[in-house]
């Protein structure tokens, strides 16, 4: 049998989950976002892990549908703001 250890040699990844459906998968020198949901609601059952101004070095953004917990346009202007240009991707019909 195979050494496992050996045989996925190369760069490391990890994924944080922040809450929700919110992701952040760095890889390299890419930072990822996926469905960030980083803003205080009264419909939240708990407080955001984290703010959006925590997400400086984020190199792209992914929204997976226009809902609010995953498309969050208040995260994602904020995003904007600490990381210019913001980059993000989202489904056409959104």
């Amino acid at each position: 049998m195979n050494d496992i250890t050996t045989e996925r040699a190369g760069p490391s990844a990890s994924l944080t989950w922040y809450g929700q459906a919110g992701f952040r998968l760095a890889a390299g020198d890419s930072q990822v976002l996926i469905d960030p949901f980083l803003t205080g609601r009264r419909d939240r059952r708990y407080e955001p892990p984290a703010a959006a101004a925590d997400f400086a070095d984020v190199t792209l953004v992914l929204c997976t549908h226009e809902h609010v917990d995953h498309r969050n346009l208040p995260s994602l202007r904020e995003s904007g703001r600490v990381n210019p240009p913001p980059r993000a991707g989202v489904p056409l019909p959104v």
